[in-house]
């Protein structure tokens, strides 16, 4: 059962809580498949399994995930050894080899391989396959401690890499925090278990890089969580339409610091000079042979390893300083051809499973399943099927792809130019904790919630009310996600639906959801929704505009960033937009709470309302850019003291911007006992219909407000 989370902290509290977070904590929503717990998903595309969208995301992704598999396969017999040493023993083979010592130097064993069977894969699927269940067993956000968790919980240590078992004991022996252990840690391996990220981010290698660089600090210091960050932003890469092997190396190497830069760059000219397997296998091993290397993203080359000409012996590497460059040089080298792409990189020696798996993983990704041979596509499948059902696991990660957004790719059949089409209406909705979110959806304990009084469930479930909410479910009892109309909050992008609050998940609504309702269904056009806001912000100092003088608010200045990136990256977050131009149709307000507390903050908040506005249609060229303001309703129609005096300064300053709308919310207010967080005054006690009749007004407001149209509120 999910813990419910303790938000019952004043407003100031959860802003320092929130505070000493980091942004990239924020990480994207994805799916629980845990049984019997069901969350809603956001769907960016509103694909169905028919749709050629889908299907070119499947072919994609299977293409990467059995290719990993191929690989690890072909290159688990030849592991650890010379190229020279292989073309003694095997020869020029050209397919998958039987498990034997000898001529092999590993036996069969737990941690490495089960069966002598051609086509059995190593601990590196194994692992990956983990990696993939946790996906899929796992709540939102992905951080390492939860996959460290999972992993002590539920995964099969007795087929993985014994060094990589040994951090996750020190882990749960309360050793190290699961975010600092790979900084101790022994560097390389594992560089072969990370595909899930990248299909479940699929042509999105920021976010892709982002999730990988977060989740392998378990087992990685910076320039390993670096070097392994930028591989997965290229397999990402490589489920574009239109990748080529040029696309996917560009990515890999922008992505990269100055050290990882200079080795792949390295690897990389080595591959393309190259003629043959030969001299391409005699240049790496004399010029990219790596023992020891920094662990810093700007540290030194390593030191030059001087090769042998024949090892009869183990001769190989773990370090990533040396893999994933190889990875790199052999995908480039094979041109797009599998049989030169993957068996040059199996009998080019060294850790060759783990270097090929990422190789093949590219290829994959790039070119679909087709790529590969059918008969190495049922050896590989057949041969583990006792263990695994490799297309089942792919077809599940699929499915989470598509449910949490991440996943950024559009129909191949679209034949219709972006340009042609009317620009997106983009929203910026902007404010302070209330704009954030605060309305529970469905939490229900007793002491925390008030037995869920107020929340939008049981709202829905009242006679009198609920015609007015059944937009937001489906005939089967599911939660709306709209595809006409987007939202992007902090890393979350998706289909408008509840949960795009502070709180990641599900778990509450604000503003956005009905607001959202009421402009799509309004616009013929898509509608974009960029949602920025943090709570315990005032105007005053936090938001502080530059035209009231003084030192500009730090969240002045975040506001802006996030809608420029959001702006900047509206084509890679929602690849269904991509090509259209976009319109920046209105601006929202709803703040004020920390002005209304602070004496000094309500003489000059009028000015200050006026100069926000004003620097925001200057910042994005939209002088007569439309303004909805929201009252600050707290406590319903009856003000004294400061809260009188803050509405009527809000209102003073809404009457003094052209083209704006300031409207009225304290009606919307419902009484403490109603409502789920009693002692929440500020934030609405947590009302879900507080919240949802507040956007619906503010979403009505500017209809009025461009039209002139006197639009009745859903209350």
């Amino acid at each position: 059962m999910l813990k419910e989370p303790t938000l019952n902290k004043p407003d100031t509290q959860i802003c320092k809580y929130k505070a000493s977070l980091s942004r990239r904590d924020f990480l994207k929503t994805a799916g629980l498949a845990a049984a019997g717990v069901v969350f809603p998903f956001s769907c960016n595309t509103g694909w169905t399994k028919e749709s050629s969208a889908f299907k070119f995301y499947r072919d994609r992704a299977m293409g990467c995930w059995l290719g990993a598999a191929i690989a690890d396969a072909m290159g688990g017999p030849v592991e650890c050894q010379h190229y020279k040493r292989i073309q003694k023993y095997y020869g020029d083979f050209r397919g998958f080899l039987p498990y034997r010592k000898p001529p092999g130097l590993i036996g069969l064993n737990p941690g490495y391989a089960l069966h002598e069977t051609p086509g059995s894969v190593t601990d590196d699927t194994f692992i990956r396959l983990d990696l993939a269940r946790f996906y899929l067993n796992t709540n939102p956000p992905y951080t390492p401690g939860k996959l460290a968790d999972y992993l002590l919980k539920h995964a099969h240590f007795e087929n993985w890499w014994g060094q990589a078992v040994k951090v996750l004991r020190r882990i749960e022996k309360g050793q190290v925090r699961a975010e600092h252990a790979g900084l101790t840690h022994i560097q390389g391996g594992g560089g072969g278990w990370w595909q899930p990220v990248a299909i479940l981010n699929a042509s999105n290698p920021k976010a892709a890089s982002k999730e990988a660089g977060s989740l392998c600090r378990i087992w990685k210091a910076p320039l390993e969580q670096d070097i392994l960050s930028s591989v997965v932003a290229g397999q990402a890469e490589a489920f574009k339409k239109n990748s080529t092997i040029d696309s996917i190396v560009e990515t890999v190497i922008n992505d990269s610091g100055p050290l990882a830069t200079k080795l792949f760059e390295r690897a990389v000219s080595i591959a393309r000079k190259a003629k043959t397997p030969e001299e391409l296998y005699e240049q790496l091993y004399a010029k990219a042979l790596v023992k020891k290397c920094s662990k810093e993203v700007d540290g030194p080359m390593p030191e030059h390893v001087e090769p042998v000409d024949y090892a009869e012996g183990f001769y190989t590497s773990i370090s990533f300083a040396e893999q994933q460059p190889w990875a790199l040089a052999y995908f480039v080298f094979g041109k797009g051809d599998p049989e030169r792409t993957v068996l040059t990189a199996v009998k080019g020696g060294r850790d060759a499973d783990s270097i090929a798996t990422n190789t093949a993983s590219w290829l994959g990704a790039m070119s679909g399943e087709s790529v590969w041979p059918k008969k190495w596509r049922d050896t590989v499948c057949n041969a583990n099927l006792v263990e695994m059902d490799l297309r089942q696991i792919c077809e599940d990660l699929l499915d989470v792809g598509i449910r949490n957004a991440s996943v950024r790719l559009s129909s191949t059949d679209d034949k219709v130019s972006g340009k042609s089409r009317k620009p997106v209406k983009v929203f910026l909705l902007a404010g302070q904790s209330n704009m954030e979110g605060q309305g529970v959806v469905s939490m229900d304990h007793p002491r925390y919630y008030n037995s869920g009084r107020g929340n939008l469930v049981n709202t829905m479930k009242d006679p009198n009310k609920s015609h007015l909410y059944k937009h937001l479910k489906n005939e089967k009892g599911e939660w709306v996600v709209r595809d006409d109309v987007k939202i992007a909050f902090r890393e979350r992008f998706g289909g408008l639906t509840i949960g795009y609050t502070g709180y990641g998940g599900s778990s509450h609504i604000g503003p956005e959801l009905q607001f959202g309702h009421v402009v799509g269904d309004y616009y013929d056009e898509p509608v974009l929704l960029i949602k920025t806001a943090w709570g315990g912000k005032s105007l005053f100092k936090d938001f502080r505009p530059p035209s009231s003088g003084g030192i500009v608010g730090q969240f002045y200045k975040l506001m802006l960033e996030d809608i420029h990136k959001a702006l900047d990256n509206m084509e890679e977050n929602f690849s269904d937009l991509a090509g259209r131009e976009y319109e920046i149709a209105g601006f929202v307000w709803m703040q004020g709470w920390n002005d209304m507390c602070d004496p000094k903050a309500i003489p000059e908040y009028d000015k200050n309302l006026i100069n926000l506005v004003k620097d925001l249609r200057k910042e994005f060229k939209s002088p007569n850019l439309p303004v909805v303001i929201g009252e600050l309703g707290n406590g319903g129609p009856e003000a004294k003291g400061n809260m009188a005096a803050f509405r009527k300064a809000q209102k003073k300053g809404a009457e003094q911007i052209d083209n704006a709308a300031f409207v009225i919310t304290h009606d919307f207010w419902r009484e403490p006992e109603q409502s789920p967080n009693v002692s929440h005054g500020h934030h609405w006690c947590g009302n879900a219909e507080s919240y949802f009749l507040i956007g619906d007004a503010l979403g009505k407001g500017f209809i009025k407000l461009i039209e002139g149209k006197n639009l009745k509120s859903r209350d």
